[in-house]
């Protein structure tokens, strides 16, 4: 299973006691090619074919797809074919000997990949996560330059928890489609396929100002090193977290996470204390918790805006009981 957990917890790692995480295999690296392999593969047939390297947008408008901003227009789509090109490889039965796609499923715009493939390969199975980004040629020189691939928030706790998982960027390399002067869609050009884990540090970017995300010095002609654990891995991406704050600015956050830590204890221990009875006062709850009347203000409030008690006309709280434990 996946596990994500909150950045509160790895940004105090960081700077408290580093980085802790179980042994990834000795083999990822070849196991990671080796897939890469199989994918460049099949979207490389999947482009040289005419029938199948371009998708068509039926619009009312008399100028067919607006050219302002199509690259936004151009990502949801471009994630959808290459999710249906992926699934051919299963309703078609089109394998290799090396690897058979079993399924493939298309995840929401919350989810860390835009594709989860379930894949045979050299006869065992994996799990390969696919984040699919849209390089569009009507950017000129800049098509794939800068592109955003995720964000530290999301990564660093995915690979903590999940040192081994396939994690892959799909790039694909698109321009527009023209009939009669109009713009009816999109040619497929070309792809490339990397892994996050093993970009060369010099072309891995971090830029906190789009909300901490990473990017890619290009999308489409990335280097990738020979080896690289999942221990080292999140040891550079910490460095790079920690490089673009200023020592002030990341004291002022780690006080401020401290701080929401420091809180969410507090809700842990009034939800601990308050299920052992009901109608609690202002001076019970602070007493029993030993806080004072700006925590508890605060206290109440979350609780009340989480509809986890009931409060009554003298101001005093009972914890909710839920339906299923009545």
């Amino acid at each position: 299973m996946l596990c994500y957990t909150s950045i509160s917890y790895d940004i105090i790692l960081i700077k408290r006691i580093g980085v802790l995480i179980h042994l990834d295999s000795e083999s990822y690296s070849a196991l990671s090619n080796g897939i890469q392999l199989e994918l460049n593969n099949i979207f490389s047939r999947i482009i040289s074919d005419n029938q199948k390297n371009y998708l068509e947008v039926s619009t009312n408008l008399r100028c067919g797809i607006p050219p302002k901003d199509v690259h936004k227009i151009a990502g949801p789509l471009i994630d959808q074919w290459c999710f249906e090109r992926l699934e051919d490889q299963v309703l078609n039965n089109e394998t290799s000997q090396k690897l058979i796609v079993m399924s493939v499923i298309s995840k929401d715009s919350s989810s860390l990949e835009d594709i989860l493939l379930k894949v045979k390969y050299k006869g065992n199975d994996f799990d390969v996560l696919i984040d699919v980004k849209s390089a569009s040629l009507e950017k000129g020189n800049a098509a794939g330059k800068g592109s955003n691939l995720t964000s530290f928030r999301k990564i660093r706790p995915f690979y903590l928890h999940n040192p081994n998982s396939l994690f892959l960027i799909l790039s694909i390399k698109h321009d527009a489609r023209i009939y009669h002067g109009k713009r009816t869609g999109f040619n497929i050009v070309s792809h490339n396929i990397f892994d996050l884990k093993l970009v060369d540090e010099r072309e891995l970017l971090f830029n906190k100002r789009m909300g901490d995300q990473f990017q890619i010095k290009n999308s489409l002609s990335v280097h990738q090193v020979e080896s690289r654990s999942t221990k080292e891995f999140i040891e550079l991406i910490d460095q790079k977290y920690i490089n673009s704050y200023s020592e002030e600015e990341l004291n002022t956050l780690l006080e401020k996470i401290e701080g929401e830590t420091l809180f969410n204890d507090i809700i842990d221990d009034a939800l601990e204390f308050m299920s052992e009875g009901s109608d609690f006062t202002k001076k019970d709850i602070i007493k029993n918790l030993n806080i004072g009347n700006n925590e508890y203000n605060k206290l109440r409030k979350h609780l009340i805006k989480n509809d986890l008690v009931f409060s009554s006309g003298r101001g005093k709280l009972t914890l909710k009981i839920p339906e299923e434990l009545v």
